[in-house]
């Protein structure tokens, strides 16, 4: 009877580890040539984190916001953002935006061999995330400037 369950659960962790390697391969595919279109080279998809500075360059317009996605709980914001704006770079709806949210591969892939066309990010929505960003940063240092005043003097 115990050959019985590792035999069950090999074959469970086989299924597993195939269905993320064809998630994998799905992900990078419709990257490719959602890259090509965004006049980035293609191979830019297999190579992990330049692919998600690609990716934030698309969406956002600066790929550098992708190191806000190692900041815990600002990381899963800006990319639950980045599905939003990566469909209105290719000119879909808030529709489209909740489908790569969620089916990212299969939506890579429309978005990479459909007929979507990359016109951009909006630029608007950029400015005022770089508005509320700066003011974060003056806070920040407001902050710090008046608990560095209120540290009692060693003299």
């Amino acid at each position: 009877m115990d050959n019985y369950y590792s035999a069950v659960g090999a074959g469970i962790g086989t299924a597993y580890y195939l269905f993320i390697l064809v998630f994998y391969i799905a992900c990078v595919i419709g990257m490719w040539k959602m890259f090509e279109k965004a006049g980035k080279p293609g191979w830019a998809s297999l190579i992990p984190f330049y692919n998600l500075y690609c990716v934030y360059d698309i969406g956002w317009g600066t790929g550098w916001l992708f190191l806000l996605t190692f900041v815990p709980c600002v990381g899963f914001i800006f990319d639950i953002m980045l599905s939003f704006k990566m469909a209105k770079a290719y000119g879909q709806g808030t529709g489209f935006g909740f489908g790569i949210l969620f089916l990212k591969p299969i939506f890579y892939m429309i978005l990479g061999f459909g007929d979507s066309e990359y016109i951009g990010p909006p630029a608007i929505l950029f400015g005022s995330c770089l508005f509320v960003t700066t003011h974060i940063c003056r806070l920040g240092s407001i902050w710090w400037k008046r608990s560095a005043n209120s540290l009692p003097s060693s003299r």
